[in-house]
């Protein structure tokens, strides 16, 4: 099977916003990482969630506005079928054992449940998928034939979408490391590509 690349930036965000990331993660007494293959949710109003150097992988955060409650997931590959590839024929290319938010498509649902639990409703809820950049380039300028950043929001919108929850905010593809902070206490977003301004993708 052949993965189209897509070299667009796919964005929906507002103006650009004064707050600096970088102080905010060295000073900010509340703020949690969500690290590579891990997801979190809370209605803890005074935290904040961030992921920082998003790559090929993909933010996904969920906020609902109406019971003030909100999570975060840092998924590495699309869909637990990616332990066996075309290209290399071999399963589990790493020892996903210590991740839980490994894949896309099981992250995402365990996260919605534990909003649920939170008292999240599909009617209130708002997404936001921030990463899935495509860093490098293979085979002589043909691109990259996995394309697992383009995959990941593939797979992440797909999800969401059978859950019925909707994406309403983007900051997806092109070829830079991104970082993403959600504010629990209003749902605001805000993301920074590497190298360039922060801008406010939600709340």
């Amino acid at each position: 099977m052949v993965y189209t690349v897509i070299p667009m930036i796919q964005t929906q965000s507002e103006a650009k916003k004064s707050i600096n990331l970088e102080t905010l993660f060295s000073q900010h007494p509340h703020l949690v990482e969500i690290t590579m293959g891990d997801f979190q949710a809370t209605k803890e109003a005074q935290a904040i969630y961030c992921a920082k150097n998003i790559t090929t992988g993909l933010c996904v955060m969920m906020y609902d506005a109406n019971a003030k409650v909100g999570g975060m997931a840092h998924v590495i590959l699309p869909d637990s079928e990616f332990q066996q590839t075309q290209t290399s024929g071999l399963k589990k290319p790493f020892d996903d054992s210590q991740y839980k938010a490994c894949y896309a498509d099981i992250a995402i649902p365990q996260l919605w449940e534990a909003l649920q639990a939170l008292g999240a409703s599909v009617e209130s809820t708002n997404c936001t998928l921030v990463g899935g950049s495509q860093l490098f380039t293979f085979g002589g300028g043909r691109g990259n034939p996995l394309n697992i950043g383009a995959r990941n929001a593939i797979t992440a919108r797909t999800t969401l979408s059978r859950m019925g929850l909707t994406v309403k905010h983007t900051e997806i593809g092109g070829s830079r490391p991104r970082s993403a902070v959600l504010m629990l206490n209003d749902g605001r977003i805000f993301v920074q590509t590497k190298g360039g301004d922060t801008i406010q993708a939600g709340g």
